[in-house]
């Protein structure tokens, strides 16, 4: 999976980048702090999931958003922000954010809700004795007792 963050605190960046690490190997991680170089790398690379700062320095706004969901709808936006007002998380939704945090407590949250996305999933096994024990048996039609 790839995770693209930007966002102009390099704390935050480094934060995130060595707590999305420890899901493994599968997860590639960029980061940017300037908005165009996000949107070059968006559309270069297709990230899977965006986590942003919104009207931060880097300069990333709810249209950068917008654009992004339109070329790339699948690509899961995480917004992470110190704007409170309810205006914002209506503007997030509008513009097609699928997560918002705010920074001013939210991070332990934010974070385990994208390793929870990111994480890659155990692949789940049949055993295929309990398929092998029904086909072997005998099929007996109960009507007519006949063996088919």
């Amino acid at each position: 999976m790839k995770v693209l963050l930007i966002d102009d605190s390099n704390l935050i960046l480094e934060r995130l980048s060595s707590a999305l690490a420890e899901t493994g190997d599968s997860l590639r991680v960029q980061v940017c702090a300037e908005v165009n170089q996000a949107l070059r790398i968006a559309e270069a690379e297709r990230p899977d999931m965006i986590v942003f700062e919104i009207h931060s320095v880097a300069g990333f706004s709810f249209g950068d958003v917008q654009a992004i969901k339109e070329k790339l709808p699948h690509t899961i936006m995480v917004m992470f922000t110190h704007f409170v007002l309810s205006r914002y998380r209506e503007k997030a939704q509008q513009a097609g954010v699928d997560h918002f945090f705010l920074k001013s407590g939210d991070f332990e949250r934010m974070v385990e809700t994208v390793k929870r996305i990111v994480r890659p999933r155990p692949v789940k096994t049949v055993d295929p004795q309990p398929i092998r024990e029904i086909y072997d048996q005998p099929i007996i039609c109960p009507q007519h007792r006949n063996v088919v």
